[in-house]
């Protein structure tokens, strides 16, 4: 593999005592109880864009298709050393009031953009731990690359894959010269992670292939949307996070200079 590469692979990453905390093969996340609600089988990923740790990714391209691998991460090359400095405490009243309403040991937080964990509730104040879950931890990969991709057509339906919950067969992608046009399904415009990475899809197209032009075609039927209060109170939800989005990005274009 080389840096650049479309691959498919199937993985298992587990911590030194065995214990399971990734996996793409579904049989395997039967045995260890691991949740079942995500679509599994091979993950896509681009060989040096970062899309899983740099210890698995160095070890992938020095890997053959088809062939059986392992490979133990070093905290460095996995999820990083443990770091005492990004464990912060939050008065709770105002933790309550600006970040959640119910704090509780374990549970997990967003808090400035950053994802934390919550490790004590005590002494009126809220103690959040900044380090990804799997700091510190010595990691141990199973894994095997499945296919290079090759057809720009599959390579532009990988990236979505990266980025969006909705299954990418309803895409419809029409290439023409250095342009393309995706037609999305309705149900697309329901799925928050496709409605804020269309532009980072497009801007990886770009990086990624000879694609030089993208353009996003989305169709709607009145007689096809829902008007349950439910449903438009979560598009409306949606519709303010975007238009924030927005205004954050506003000159921002999203066809690639020549």
């Amino acid at each position: 593999m080389k840096e650049g590469d479309f691959v498919r692979l199937n993985y298992t990453g587990k911590l030194e005592d065995g214990t399971v905390f990734d996996t793409t093969v579904r049989e395997v996340a039967e045995e260890q109880g691991i949740e079942q609600e995500r679509d599994y089988g091979p993950k896509t990923i681009i060989v040096g864009a970062g899309h899983v740790v740099e210890g698995l990714e160095e070890d992938i391209e020095e890997a053959e298709v088809g062939e059986d691998m392992e490979v133990e991460v070093e905290p460095e090359k996995g999820f990083g050393d443990y770091d005492e400095d990004k464990i912060r405490a939050f008065p709770k009243r105002e933790f309550k009031n600006k970040h959640d309403d119910e704090p509780r040991k374990g549970k997990r937080v967003n808090i400035g953009g950053k994802p934390g964990t919550i490790i004590s509730t005590v002494g009126g104040r809220v103690r959040v731990d900044f380090n990804h879950p799997l700091a510190g931890e010595n990691l141990l990969y199973e894994y095997k690359v499945e296919e290079v991709i090759e057809k720009i057509d599959e390579k532009i339906k990988a990236l979505i894959s990266l980025y969006s919950n909705t299954d990418t067969s309803e895409f419809k992608i029409d290439l023409a010269d250095d342009q393309v046009e995706i037609d999305v399904p309705e149900r697309a415009s329901y799925d928050r992670s496709w409605l804020f990475s269309k532009k980072q899809i497009a801007e990886d197209i770009f990086d990624n292939t000879e694609i030089n032009t993208v353009r996003f075609v989305e169709e709607y039927n009145k007689e096809e949307i829902e008007t349950d209060e439910g449903e438009i109170g979560d598009i409306e939800d949606i519709r303010e996070e975007i238009e924030n989005k927005e205004e954050e990005n506003e000159d921002e274009e999203i066809e690639k200079e020549e």
